[in-house]
């Protein structure tokens, strides 16, 4: 009964070996992924009007309000402006909405877990803006999650 395994039967097994082993690391990277992309979350949106003048002047107020929040992490909220053709280059950099308050397409989160925009548009349509969380991995990659809420704007 000592029966000696062929080369092909050990570059199989090794082969089966290699597979789990990349598959097994592959499964450890998402639940990772998934875990820290779950929090937080967005609890509320609220807009000081729904509808505003296309003129780059009159502006609607809209502050998002996050839960729970990890205070230790710091994270940053875009709001990505679709349809892309109602995207302005005056406030809009690769396709997200620049805040004013920082002149970039992303805004810290408080330690309250609530972002504002000053928001404001020189075309007319209804423009909507899907937030997306922005964090930095460890080795220095930056992450961007759409979250689950959007909300729109009739810019007339």
């Amino acid at each position: 009964m000592n029966k000696k395994l062929t080369t092909r039967q050990i570059k199989t097994i090794l082969a089966g070996i290699l597979l789990l082993s990349l598959s097994a690391l592959v499964v450890m990277a998402l639940l990772k992924f998934s875990v820290s992309s779950s929090a937080p979350s967005i609890d509320s949106i609220s807009l000081t009007k729904e509808e505003a003048q296309a003129d780059g002047e009159d502006t609607v107020g809209a502050t998002i309000h996050f839960s729970p929040l990890l205070t230790d992490e710091k994270l940053w909220v875009g709001l990505k402006v679709t349809p892309a053709r109602l995207a302005n280059s005056n406030f809009t950099h690769q396709g997200f909405y620049v805040a004013e308050q920082n002149n970039e397409p992303f805004v810290l989160i408080n330690e309250e877990g609530l972002v504002s925009f000053q928001i404001k548009s020189l075309k007319e349509g209804v423009i909507t803006y899907q937030p997306y969380l922005a964090r930095l991995s460890e080795q220095g990659k930056s992450y961007f999650i759409p979250l689950a809420k959007n909300f729109s704007i009739i810019f007339r």
